[in-house]
């Protein structure tokens, strides 16, 4: 005796709606995914532009004090942006407010080297008083 092929017909039914949902959901997904994804990106740059901002101006005050002081070497300038920031860290000043103050001090006739020497007892003596960095060059 041969053996031959048996074919059974199968029939399978499936309810779609379960499909369809987990399809609905998952495009949810993928939307709220690319709106957070957006919102990362917009608050790295946001965060970017406002760090480029400080900045420059940061050094564009650095650069104003510069500019009064004669000739001053590119060491001695970046000496002048750490003591700026070094006061930043300890006082109630910005590193913008504190490098605007070696104007004030070259306006009163000290050079860098001075400037950056004066620069903690001034901001000290400005938060102590409570007034600006300006105030407390001129008294």
């Amino acid at each position: 005796m041969a053996i031959s092929d048996i074919v059974l017909p199968v029939t399978f039914k499936s309810d779609v709606r379960g499909l369809r949902k987990a399809e609905a959901e998952l495009s949810k997904f993928g939307r709220n995914v690319g709106k957070v994804a957006l919102g990362a990106t917009a608050a790295v740059g946001g965060i970017a532009a406002v760090s480029i901002k400080a900045f420059a101006d940061f050094d564009s005050k650095l650069q104003q004090s510069v500019s009064i002081m004669g000739d001053v070497s590119d060491a001695m300038r970046e000496d002048m942006s750490e003591a700026a920031r070094e006061v930043a860290k300890t006082t109630t000043f910005s590193a913008e407010q504190a490098a605007e103050s070696f104007f004030f001090l070259a306006s009163a006739g000290l050079d860098a080297e001075q400037s950056i020497g004066a620069l903690p007892a001034v901001a000290q003596f400005a938060q102590a008083g409570m007034f600006d960095m300006a105030l407390a060059t001129d008294l």
